[in-house]
């Protein structure tokens, strides 16, 4: 039984800590400060700017329990009439979780611009006996490419919700950020997030290619402040993603992916 109520009372801090919706979050994206608003893989309207249909697949295993840990899948599919993605996310273990099935619908209102919704379905598991409540909600985005070095991504998490009572960690976040590439091998990356109930807070992050197709990441986000690191390795058609982070009370947390790209 008291093990039990850790967990419990671990889960509930860790979503404190790091809420945002698990549906657009990606190792890329931890490896560079959890940035990424204004990059394809994470923005919902950045599956209008693939030219490629992918599928993505993810561990991370948060602060070295794997009772924590987190799996999340993805498939995008851009086209000529509409883009579309479905993904899914799973958090916790047998006897807590939490699921959510997304399907994201996106299209470029010009060259440049493209906006994205993704809707979402979100249950948790408690108990057999306590019940397993579920709500839906969806995420607005908005994807702004001026051109092949700079990006501005926009997403409201949470715009369009059903409340659920028994689910209290519920919130509404505004995020936006730039993508700048220095060079033509240095991206640098700065957001910020605003929940409903917490301050504002910024992140950042760095990815480089010193080697063709190897990339190193680093970056920092949160309150109090977490360090992170990244590497990535791209292969033909795959893409292998692997990042770590410190929270200063709670440990580290670790994740790995695999991108594969329909050539």
């Amino acid at each position: 039984m008291w093990k039990r109520s850790i967990f419990l009372f671990i889960f509930y801090f860790h979503s404190f800590l790091f809420y945002a919706n698990p549906a657009y979050q990606n190792i890329k994206s931890l490896g560079m400060g959890q940035t990424g608003i204004s990059s394809s893989p994470i923005n919902p309207s950045g599956t209008s700017f693939l030219k490629e249909k992918s599928i993505y697949l993810a561990h991370k295993n948060n602060f070295s329990l794997s009772e924590l840990a987190e799996i999340s899948a993805q498939i995008s599919i851009p086209n000529k009439i509409i883009d579309l993605g479905v993904c899914f996310f799973r958090y916790g273990y047998e006897y807590y979780n939490e699921n959510t099935f997304g399907l994201n619908v996106s299209r470029k209102l010009s060259n440049q611009i493209a906006l994205g919704i993704r809707i979402n379905y979100y249950t948790v598991y408690i108990s057999e006996t306590d019940g397993n409540p579920a709500h839906w909600n969806s995420d607005l985005g908005i994807l702004w490419k001026f051109n092949s070095d700079f990006s501005f991504g926009f997403l409201w998490t949470g715009f369009l919700r059903k409340k659920q009572e028994k689910l209290n960690k519920e919130k509404t976040a505004v995020q936006f950020g730039l993508s700048y590439f220095i060079l033509p091998i240095l991206e640098l990356a700065i957001e910020a997030n605003k929940t409903e109930k917490d301050n504002l807070f910024f992140k950042s992050g760095i990815n480089s290619e010193p080697l063709e197709n190897l990339f190193f990441r680093v970056g920092i986000y949160g309150n109090p402040v977490q360090p992170t690191f990244g590497l990535g390795y791209k292969i033909r058609e795959c893409m292998f993603d692997f990042a770590v982070t410190n929270h200063t009370v709670l440990g580290i947390s670790s994740g790995i992916s695999l991108t594969y790209y329909f050539r």
